[in-house]
């Protein structure tokens, strides 16, 4: 009796905690002329905007803004991180032949679910996924998992929702975000009797493959075996490429692959010496590429704050993202997702983000 009592009270507990707890709306304000996609959200549109603070877990509070104008709409944040990282793992040479790799480059990400369809997101928002509690944990590596039946599919196979995701070092230095979408494994829609189902997050592609390739021996070597090539095997990592002369860390901290050459003699490094891991395609200044290019915007930190600016068409017209009508009256769900210190992924309270013609405002 008393342990039934008392798993009653835990349970009626929890039911008064998601009733209670506060509620977060974002509004999006109509303006005459769009912002300026520069990081420093100080232009005059921005002052129209309201704000809304959103409670983000293990870290400080994050300010929203949210404005359109035609066919585009605009959001800016502002969350306080005191250690700048806009390099992504980059590489450092610690002497005796050691490299270390560094922190995990910031990222921000506003992630909304579409069509009401991420079960229970509207009361737990980001608890009822499993992420954020690992160090070191990549932003695509959280997910729902489902149950395989034996017949037919899972019930809840049909959960989507659109990411707009903003890297300080990978999209930001080239004016864009990357357009990601949460959703189930392509296999399990396949073979849904023989594949666990599991929603996760999936990254739109570029026009061209290798726009991005990292400095590491083990893709060098995994990229000629994928050519038909010899491939030497890796018993440890180390970087492939480093600058040409007369340009670094400092000077170049996004290199082109034009700007580096293949490492022949490891011995002209020193301790301390500094590798970027994560080298572009020259193309990708001009073009993004395919729906991967639907999400422009700019991260810029300033003592102590990142203040992130992005924008895109309200219908981008691809069927991976979500519909933005500024005449819908009903709400949609949506959250913030921010790794500000090179380990963890902190995730916001749930909020719902609404047009003016919401509530017959």
């Amino acid at each position: 009796m008393l342990i039934a009592a008392g798993v009653a009270l835990i349970a009626l507990g929890i039911i008064v905690y998601y009733l209670t707890r506060p509620h977060y709306v974002l509004k999006a304000q109509q303006v005459s002329e769009e912002p300026k996609l520069d990081g420093k959200a100080d232009d005059a549109v921005w002052q129209k905007a309201e704000a809304v603070s959103i409670p983000v877990r293990n870290s400080e509070p994050v300010e929203l803004k949210c404005v359109y104008a035609g066919d585009r709409i605009f959001f800016t944040a502002k969350f306080k991180d005191t250690v700048k990282d806009d390099i992504d793992e980059p590489w450092t040479y610690e002497g005796n032949g050691k490299w270390s790799h560094g922190r995990t480059s910031d990222q921000f990400a506003l992630f909304f679910d579409i069509d009401d369809s991420v079960i229970d997101f509207d009361r737990k928002g980001f608890e009822v996924m499993n992420f954020g509690f690992k160090p070191y944990q990549k932003l695509w590596e959280f997910g729902i998992k489902g149950q395989t039946p034996k017949k037919g599919y899972w019930d809840g196979y049909k959960q989507r929702a659109d990411v707009w995701m903003m890297h300080s070092s990978i999209s930001s230095p080239f004016g864009k975000g990357d357009d990601g979408i949460f959703k189930v494994n392509a296999e399990y829609v396949f073979s849904p009797t023989t594949t666990k189902p599991v929603i996760w997050m999936q990254w739109d592609q570029f026009d061209k493959p290798g726009m991005l390739t990292l400095n590491t021996n083990i893709w060098t070597e995994a990229k000629k075996a994928g050519e038909g090539q010899t491939a030497t095997k890796i018993t440890e990592e180390k970087p492939a490429y480093k600058y040409r002369q007369g340009l670094d860390i400092k000077s170049t901290p996004y290199p082109y692959m034009g700007q580096m050459e293949p490492i022949s003699d490891f011995s002209v490094f020193k301790k301390g010496d500094m590798i970027p891991w994560v080298m572009f395609e020259e193309s990708m200044k001009g073009s993004w590429g395919g729906s991967r290019a639907d999400i422009d915007g700019k991260m810029r930190w300033e003592n102590g704050y990142w203040t992130v600016e992005m924008g895109r068409r309200l219908n981008t017209e691809h069927p991976d993202d979500i519909f933005l009508r500024p005449e819908e009256t009903a709400s949609i769900d949506f959250g913030v997702l921010i790794r500000s210190d090179g380990k963890t992924i902190n995730y916001s309270e749930p909020a719902t983000f609404e047009f003016p013609s919401a509530g017959g405002n």
